[in-house]
């Protein structure tokens, strides 16, 4: 009857409480992890932003109540939930070629910006598409 798998090696006494040590870390990680999910979960949160003015709602404050009991009593520093936050999406290629000639357009004459769409294309069908694949590898 063997509580810790390497008691053989540990003298007499000391396998019992490595197995609660291990057992505790194990407990104390799922913890953490546990954390880390309903943070996540608590920050995808955006109810509070519909709620009226001046009146907030109980489900507002029940939501800032959680997030101080899981933040806890000391404040956090700039990045501390960075990663809790849900990832943002991958906008396409397209999209994003498509916003950047829209933001240029009242910066450029015609023919400044017939040249930028030109780019803009050559881009979108050359160096573009790897780049993209690049990002959605590092998104995943």
């Amino acid at each position: 009857q063997q509580v810790f798998p390497l008691a053989w090696v540990l003298p007499v006494g000391a396998a019992t409480p490595l197995s609660v040590l291990s057992l505790a870390l194990m407990v104390w990680v799922l913890c953490l992890y546990v954390q880390r999910y309903l943070l996540m979960l608590g920050l995808s949160y955006k109810g509070y932003l519909f709620s009226p003015h001046g009146k907030t709602p109980l489900r507002v404050k029940l939501w800032l109540v959680l997030m101080k009991a899981l933040v806890g009593p000391i404040p956090p520093s700039m990045y501390t939930f960075q990663n809790a936050l849900p990832p943002l999406p991958l906008p396409s290629l397209t999209n994003t070629c498509s916003r950047y000639l829209k933001s240029v357009r009242p910066l450029l004459d015609d023919e400044k910006y017939g040249r930028m769409t030109h780019l803009t294309a050559e881009f979108e069908s050359g160096l573009g598409k790897k780049l993209q694949r690049f990002l959605w590898v590092k998104w995943l």
